[in-house]
C-alpha cells in the first residue's frame, strides 16, 4: 500500500509513492496550497531537486540546475506584466499555460524514467495507483537509474493538462518524505534548507 510507502526513508521504485487523488493528505502543508494556487512554481522546485534545467531536461551542472528555479521564477513575473494588456495579455497567457505544461511532463517523465513507474493507464480517473510491468511493486530502495520503460510523453502530458496541481503534488511527494520533512514554500527546493534534496 501506498501508505506504508510514505513512512520509508527513500524513494520508491516501481509505482508512485502516492495516488493523484492524494493530494489532500498533505492539506497543511505549502505543498498542497502552492500545487494549487501555482503548480509552476511547484513543478520548479522538484526540477530543482532533481537537478533539472529550466525546461525540463537534465542540467549540463549544478550550477545551471540551481538557476532553475530562478528562471521560471522570472517567467512568472514576465507574464503577469503582460496578463492586463488587452489580447496581449491572452496570448501570454496561453502561452505561459502550455509552458507549464511543458515543463510539468518533462519532469514527470524524467522521475517515471528514473524510479521505474510505467504510465498510469488511467491518468484521467487518478485513483488507481501504478504498479511495475508485472504488476508488482518494485523493492523499495533500489537504486535509481534512468529507464526506457517509463517512456510515454502522452500519459504525463495528459496528466499535467487535466489535473496539473495533482500531477505537480504527487511529484513532490514523490521525491521527499513529507512526514519526516514537510514542504516548505520559501525555498528553490521546497523543502527546508537543512533537509535532503531527494528522500
Amino acid at each position: 500500500e501506498n501508505d506504508d510507502d510514505d513512512d520509508d526513508s527513500s524513494p520508491v521504485v516501481g509505482q508512485w509513492r502516492t495516488t493523484l487523488c492524494s493530494c489532500c493528505d498533505v492539506l497543511t502543508q505549502s505543498t498542497f496550497w502552492i500545487g494549487l494556487f501555482c503548480p509552476i512554481i511547484l513543478v520548479a522546485q522538484v526540477m530543482t531537486r532533481l537537478e533539472l534545467s529550466w525546461y525540463g531536461q537534465p542540467a549540463k551542472s549544478k550550477q545551471q540546475a540551481k538557476m532553475t528555479y530562478n528562471i521560471v521564477t522570472g517567467i512568472i513575473i514576465f507574464s503577469l506584466l503582460f496578463w492586463s494588456i488587452p489580447f496581449v495579455g491572452s496570448m501570454v497567457a496561453v502561452m505561459f499555460y502550455f509552458f507549464m505544461v511543458y515543463i510539468g511532463m518533462h519532469t514527470r517523465a524524467y522521475i517515471r524514467q528514473t524510479y521505474q513507474i510505467p504510465p498510469t493507464v488511467n491518468c484521467c480517473g487518478c485513483c488507481g495507483g501504478s504498479t511495475n510491468k508485472n504488476g508488482k511493486q518494485e523493492e523499495k530502495g533500489a537504486p535509481r537509474q534512468r529507464t526506457s520503460g517509463g517512456d510515454n510523453v502522452f500519459d504525463d502530458c495528459c496528466c499535467m493538462l487535466l489535473c496539473s496541481w495533482c500531477t505537480t503534488i504527487q511529484m513532490a511527494r514523490h521525491t521527499h518524505n513529507d512526514k519526516e520533512y514537510p514542504g516548505y514554500c520559501c525555498t528553490s527546493t521546497g523543502l527546508e534548507l537543512d533537509a535532503p534534496e531527494i528522500v
